[in-house]
């Protein structure tokens, strides 16, 4: 986690901080994750060594889901498909 979290006061409070500090640390690794994917040095290897199963497989994920974007507007923009009447999911 980025910074520690004092349990003092009300259990509600001090939990939703925790909660808050675990998913903004969550999403800077998994942030990290699809940046080293994305990266012109990437190796397999390292990369599976480095994060943990949920982290590698929400950085696949979110590097195909733009991957998949991209080649949509590429493919529209070549074949001249009306993009506004397209319903992305």
């Amino acid at each position: 986690m980025e910074k520690p979290v004092i349990a003092k006061g009300n259990v509600e409070l001090w939990l939703g901080e925790l909660l808050d500090i675990q998913m903004k640390s969550l999403h800077g690794i998994i942030k990290d994750g699809a940046r080293a994917i994305n990266d012109s040095s990437f190796e397999l290897l390292g990369f599976l060594n480095n994060y943990i199963a949920q982290v590698r497989l929400s950085s696949i994920l979110f590097y195909k889901r733009i991957s998949l974007f991209m080649n949509f507007v590429e493919y529209c923009n070549l074949h001249n498909v009306n993009r506004y009447g397209t319903v992305f999911f």
